[in-house]
């Protein structure tokens, strides 16, 4: 189940390993940018997701994803291909763009999957990792 996210909800997370870095800063960071939380039947906060930019700005799309989010990823991918249109045009967004950990495949294909494209390269983007960014305009 898709609800709104709840303060804390980024730090129940237990994110893949690929975004373990992420995590340390970014789960609480969530408490201030997060907007859906994905919710197991037990209770269990499989995912957090959110945005933040400024009206006419591209925006950023956040996301932590527990490494054992298996058939429930599918519900986070329909309801965010719809969602995202309404985002853009409820706060005025020029786009969306998101950044993955270069060689985390995981990563990149839920971007794919979420309709952002691959848009470039970024080396030692955070805590001296590569990345790549990806963008829904």
């Amino acid at each position: 189940m898709i609800r709104k996210y709840r303060n804390g909800d980024g730090l129940k997370v237990a994110v893949q390993k690929a975004q373990a870095d992420e995590a340390v800063e970014g789960a609480a960071y969530f408490d201030n940018v997060g907007k859906y939380s994905l919710v197991r039947s037990d209770g269990k906060v499989a995912a957090v997701f959110g945005y933040a930019g400024e009206t006419g700005t591209v925006a950023d799309c956040y996301a932590l994803i527990a490494g054992d989010i298996g058939g429930q990823l599918i519900e986070a991918v329909r309801f965010f291909r719809s969602e995202i249109p309404l985002v853009l045009e409820r706060y005025g967004f020029t786009g969306v763009q998101m950044t993955v950990k270069k060689n985390f495949a995981a990563g990149a294909r839920f971007a794919r999957m979420l309709g952002f494209d691959f848009a470039g390269e970024l080396p030692k983007f955070y805590n001296e990792n590569d990345y790549q960014l990806f963008e829904r305009i």
